[in-house]
């Protein structure tokens, strides 16, 4: 149960329900992969973005695309550890919340926000590879973790969320 008392419980319940589904999508349709490879590691971050905010480690899509042949064997590393032990790292979890003003609304209005998360560039270049490996046929209608337009790392956050 989450620490904040004003946490929503009913969120929390369909976060659970979601997490009981997907499981019970891949115990019934399991999906099995070969290990990462550096080549998938090096074409997911050539796909990045650049110009982008840094992330809460000050890390861009450039410095990973600088520094691409040195990060490449580690992530590779990194990436198949995470496959094997099914366990995404706190630190790709976390990220930078900015507040921005939606268009039109007054700026002294909090609810005029919206909040945009700058999450770790490192757990991007994971989500691509996941993307890239997984090739899924129509999941359920709460299938949304890999999905075009949806995050892969909310899906991972609701499923650790749920288990806490």
């Amino acid at each position: 149960m989450p620490k904040n008392s004003e946490y929503d419980n009913s969120y929390l319940d369909l976060c659970q329900t979601r997490q009981n589904l997907i499981e019970k999508f891949y115990k019934e349709n399991p999906v099995t992969s070969d290990p990462y490879t550096e080549t998938e590691i090096q074409k997911s971050i050539e796909t990045l973005n650049v110009g982008k905010s840094p992330d809460e480690y000050g890390l861009t899509a450039e410095h990973l695309k600088n520094a691409k042949s040195i990060l490449t064997p580690v992530l590779t590393t990194l990436f198949n550890k995470i496959k094997e032990t099914i366990s995404i790292p706190r630190a790709f979890k976390t990220g930078i919340l900015t507040p921005v003003i939606k268009s039109g609304k007054n700026p002294l209005d909090v609810k005029s926000y919206r909040g945009i998360t700058v999450t770790p560039i490192i757990g991007k270049v994971h989500e691509l590879c996941i993307l890239k490996k997984l090739q899924l046929q129509p999941g359920p209608d709460l299938q949304f973790g890999f999905t075009e337009g949806l995050c892969p790392l909310m899906a991972s956050l609701l499923i650790t969320e749920a288990k806490m």
